[in-house]
């Protein structure tokens, strides 16, 4: 089954995404498409930051302190990679 979400970031602002893995913790929202390199985090005032990953991504969580963490997939393997909120990896 696929699934799309559309998220509404700030008025006049959204984006549409296909296959959405996503986790929400106190004032952040991790949000990803499923086998994309990409995770975008939103803070609660609406600022996004855009976060690059080292191969597709499965899932995502972010915790209370906006910390993400993104379990990737590149066929062979499987890893899990962290990233603080300024999207530098830790």
């Amino acid at each position: 089954m696929e699934c799309h979400i559309i998220v509404v970031v700030k008025r006049n602002s959204s984006f549409n995404i296909e296959n959405p893995v996503m986790d929400m913790c106190s004032g952040y929202i991790a949000i990803a498409q499923k086998d994309s390199c990409e995770v975008t985090l939103i803070d609660k005032s609406g600022n996004q930051r855009k976060i690059q990953t080292s191969y597709p991504i499965k899932s995502v969580e972010v915790s209370k302190q906006g910390v993400v963490a993104a379990t990737l997939d590149d066929g062979d393997a499987c890893y899990i990679e962290i990233y603080d909120k300024d999207g530098t990896s830790i």
